[in-house]
């Protein structure tokens, strides 16, 4: 992110994607325990991308700066697990669903 508030570089979303298509684990979700990884890389990579996606349509970095913000604000000193990151971001984003996030996470209802 900071690149990119620092520059007029546009953020690459299809080359990010593409590069998540390339690791062998990339069909699984990034919030397993790590021993279920072959490439331990790969939730950084993906859950990185992900996110960037949530923001493509819905304003881009002035928008990932705000949701960050108010995500550190919010949880500052918490531990938050998953089902407490879905919920923050269904309710940020207006989500009516979980669909575009059990694309990269593995979320119990």
């Amino acid at each position: 992110m900071f690149h990119f508030s620092q520059t007029d570089d546009e953020v690459p979303y299809e080359k990010m994607l593409g590069r998540i298509e390339l690791i062998k684990d990339s069909s699984l979700p990034v919030n397993l325990p790590l021993d279920q990884y072959e490439n331990n890389s790969h939730f950084y990579g993906k859950a990185r991308t992900m996110l960037w996606l949530l923001f493509k349509d819905r304003g881009g970095l002035e928008e990932a700066e705000k949701f960050l913000k108010t995500y550190y604000d919010f949880y500052k000193y918490k531990e938050v697990n998953t089902e407490e990151f879905v919920r923050f971001a269904r309710s940020y984003f207006n989500l009516e669903d979980d669909s575009e996030l059990t694309t990269w996470l593995e979320i119990n209802n």
